[in-house]
């Protein structure tokens, strides 16, 4: 606890009215920096500091500026804002500027990079000597016959190309005249044509003059036909008629009745039993601890939560049930 403080009054240059004036200036700033560290600019308008002095010490204003500008040693004058301050310090010097140097800052290095450094020239590539030997080499002609006969077919003709049959027209020779006795009568049998044609018409059979009669011994000749072609219409075919499948007609499905049983006089511990015993057996039920679930309901443990529930038994340090594991973590 400081009891004492000392305190160090300057000396002032001027007459002994301005030294007066300069040491109540003095005395006033020091009373506004008493809390101030000695080192530390006391700062009071130039206008408020001779307001005061010229009403407290009856003097001029200009007597209050001549004594402060005096003594350079003990203040200082700094204009902030179009208004003047006088400025001092507890130990009666001017207070100096600590202000560092801005030169290595960053501000300073990033308004002025330094210069982009200087890329060295490029040496001149170094061209490789080919032997004069590879400018006369000539490479052997490979020549592929298969290939050549290939490209010199002609070109395939995209259009389709329809071979037509012809098949070859049957002339009828005309038979020669035969002798037949006069009572003959020529009888032409009608013959089918291969191909049908539209329109059918019938040719009459030639008649066939007699000739006169030959002594009995000559030998009788069989009449030869001529062959007539007798064209047949065509027939169009008629498709069978196909017989449409008669419509179906759906039944609904109805559940077998089944005959309700009587539980009654059943003991409850035996009908717990069966029922436990049916749904153990049925994989779409999970049981655990008396409880029973749909499977797809049932919640899946991954492997962080069966790292909580490890780490959460060892803090408990005892074991615990699945409720409370349950509640607790889950």
């Amino acid at each position: 606890m400081v009891i004492n403080q000392e305190t160090h009054t300057p000396e002032f240059a001027g007459t002994k009215k301005n030294q007066a004036l300069a040491g109540k200036a003095f005395e006033i700033l020091r009373s506004r920096g008493m809390f101030m560290s000695d080192y530390s600019p006391i700062r009071v308008p130039a206008e408020v500091l001779t307001a005061f002095l010229v009403e407290q010490e009856d003097v001029k204003a200009s007597d209050v500026a001549k004594a402060i500008a005096e003594n350079p040693n003990v203040f200082a004058t700094a204009t902030v804002d179009d208004t003047d301050y006088v400025l001092t310090t507890r130990t009666g010097k001017a207070p100096v500027s600590n202000d560092a140097a801005s030169t290595h800052s960053l501000s300073a290095r990033f308004m002025t990079p330094e210069p982009k450094p200087i890329r060295p020239p490029r040496p001149a590539p170094v061209r490789v000597r080919v032997d004069p030997n590879w400018a006369t080499y000539s490479v052997p002609e490979f020549v592929d016959y298969d290939e050549d006969a290939y490209l010199d077919f002609p070109e395939e003709d995209e259009t389709d190309e329809v071979v037509v049959i012809a098949e070859p027209e049957i002339v009828a020779e005309p038979a020669a005249p035969a002798i037949v006795a006069p009572d003959a009568v020529v009888a032409a049998s009608p013959v089918v044509a291969d191909e049908p044609v539209e329109a059918a018409t019938a040719i009459e059979p030639e008649h066939v003059e007699p000739l006169p009669a030959v002594a009995a011994e000559a030998e009788v000749v069989e009449p030869v036909v001529e062959p007539v072609t007798e064209e047949v219409p065509a027939v169009a075919e008629v498709a069978p008629p196909v017989a449409e499948p008669a419509p179906a007609v759906t039944q609904p499905v109805t559940d077998p009745v089944r005959a309700g049983q009587d539980f009654s006089g059943t003991d409850e511990a035996a009908l717990a039993a069966a029922i436990e015993a049916q749904l153990a057996e049925d994989t779409r039920i999970a049981s655990f601890a008396g409880q029973w679930m749909p499977e797809d309901r049932v919640a899946r443990l991954g492997r962080n939560d069966i790292r909580r529930i490890k780490e959460y038994i060892t803090e408990q340090e005892q074991p615990l049930t699945d409720g409370t594991l349950a509640q607790d973590i889950l």
